[in-house]
């Protein structure tokens, strides 16, 4: 079979899956969202109504100084007048859980397995020869 006639096919039996998996996709989402309408009332009854609960947030409060620029005009005759004045910022943030969690957390159980795992004799606990390494081959 010709190469570029290899390569058309392919394409379209990928094509032909894309087309295939986003018809599933959206008869999926169509049945789901009929029966969470027509099942929500039902549930409801049963257990309640749907409660939602907020994060915690974090607030930060702080001044600063900073020099501000102003002008008045007094009798006639305009003055500009510089001046500190206080700030005062705030800043809310919130606490849930970063990436930054799940990179310590793999980090660590990355250094407790090599540290298991690096006082093994893995020939012993595979089972060859009792812990002795293979043989090395005879030269030639």
């Amino acid at each position: 079979m010709h190469p570029v006639v290899r390569i058309f096919l392919i394409f379209g039996v990928f094509a032909t899956t894309c087309i295939a998996w986003m018809v599933l996709g959206g008869t999926m989402m169509e049945r789901t969202s009929d029966t969470r309408g027509a099942l929500h009332g039902q549930v409801a009854e049963l257990w309640g109504s749907e409660q939602t609960q907020q994060a915690p947030a974090l607030s930060f409060h702080w001044t600063t100084r900073e020099r501000q620029i102003r002008t008045e005009t007094v009798d006639g005759e305009t003055r500009e007048i510089r001046e500190w004045v206080d700030v005062h910022l705030q800043e809310r943030v919130s606490p849930d859980s970063t990436q930054a969690t799940v990179t310590v957390l793999s980090v660590g159980t990355l250094f407790m397995l090599m540290q298991l795992t690096g006082r093994l004799d893995w020939y012993q606990v595979l089972g060859r020869d009792g812990g002795s390494p293979p043989a090395e081959p005879a030269p030639a």
